[in-house]
């Protein structure tokens, strides 16, 4: 019984002493905070939140507030963002990447074939429909004509005898792009 009230004193101070050593606000907090679950990593499932009671107001005498009169949003110069479901030119340029080591050295791709899509609706149980088809030219462009903002598929497929291999994937066409949007191709050998 003796040896068990020593291990409980010193549980107690040990734990007081960390206690008081991770404790260098000088506040009057609880020890225990509440612990809130996060989305993020593995912390083991608590988080805890930020401490609202102490704030400090930023040094005014040092900053000037930035001049919001004539805010519209993210990048655009002081316009307001063109919205519009006109058509879009589609268009771009294949590339083929180069050999191991030198993948830097990369090559325009002719006879290419790029075919634009409608995406397939696997719910639905439609599979896409083909909208246009381009062949790239010797410098590797093509243009395969105008859409309207959407979802489409693109699927490229280099020519016969070429170290390359075929690539695809779904992209938007969003109501804030340009008129044309730029459709640049990757192939991997």
């Amino acid at each position: 019984m003796h040896i068990t009230r020593k291990i409980t004193v010193l549980g107690l101070l040990t734990a007081s002493t960390i206690a008081i050593a991770c404790s260098d606000s000088g506040t009057s907090q609880p020890l225990l905070e509440p612990r809130l679950a996060t989305s993020g990593g593995d912390s083991g499932g608590i988080h805890t939140p930020p401490d609202t009671t102490q704030h400090t107001p930023p040094d005014s005498s040092h900053h000037t507030p930035p001049d919001t009169s004539h805010h519209t949003g993210p990048d655009t110069a002081g316009k307001t963002p063109n919205q519009s479901l006109d058509p879009r030119t589609i268009a771009g340029v294949v590339h083929g990447i180069g050999a191991q080591p030198d993948t830097a050295n990369y090559a325009l791709v002719a006879g290419a074939t790029v075919v634009l899509s409608s995406p397939q609706d696997t719910i639905a149980g439609t599979s896409g429909r083909e909208l246009a088809r381009a062949t790239s030219k010797s410098d590797g462009s093509f243009s395969l004509g105008q859409f309207k903002p959407g979802v489409y598929m693109v699927t490229v497929t280099p020519p016969a005898g070429s170290p390359y291999r075929g690539t695809s994937w779904a992209f938007v066409v969003s109501p804030f792009a340009r008129d044309t949007v730029p459709l640049d191709v990757w192939l991997r050998r």
